[in-house]
């Protein structure tokens, strides 16, 4: 979205001590910081990973003065609720409003516009995690270390991303 153009870009957390909230949130304020734009705490917005949070999440963020042009949500159901507010208010997506989410569930593809979201690897997230998970069983104490291991990810750009209206 940045890319894009939009500079006033929202955020819907997840839940306070999730660690994927926390890591997605420092996402979007690493990306915000890398492309010179400041984080606006006002346009960051508690949610719960839950539709209806993301309802009342949107409303806060698009009932703002200066509303964002765009918002990313912490999860795509979350996304989905954005994208409700944003019709019942009379917005078009993504000409009025970029919508972005994570996760890339099926509701991603199942909502009008289709939605741009973050793809995760979910089979090898559980494999891996399954695997960790026994070499950790089979090892003792002593030999036992924390590994961590990042998979990667894929942008999944759909409709409802675009220009911001200024840019048109």
């Amino acid at each position: 979205m940045i890319r894009q153009g939009h500079e006033r870009i929202g955020f819907i957390t997840g839940p306070a001590g999730h660690s994927s909230s926390a890591e997605r949130r420092a996402g979007y304020e690493a990306a915000l910081q890398t492309h010179g734009l400041k984080v606006n705490a006002r346009l960051v917005a508690d949610g719960m990973f839950t539709f209806e949070s993301g309802l009342g999440a949107a409303k806060h963020l698009l009932g703002l003065k200066n509303a964002p042009t765009a918002i990313f949500a912490g999860n795509d159901d979350m996304a989905a609720a954005v994208m409700s507010v944003a019709h019942r208010s009379g917005l078009h997506i993504p000409s009025d409003l970029a919508i972005a989410g994570f996760d890339d569930t099926p509701v991603a593809v199942r909502i009008w516009p289709a939605l741009t979201t973050v793809r995760q690897p979910i089979s090898e997230l559980a494999q891996t995690a399954a695997d960790l998970l026994i070499t950790s069983l089979r090892a003792t104490e002593r030999s036992a270390a924390k590994q961590d291991k990042i998979l990667e990810f894929r942008l999944v750009e759909r409709e409802s991303t675009g220009v911001p209206p200024a840019r048109r």
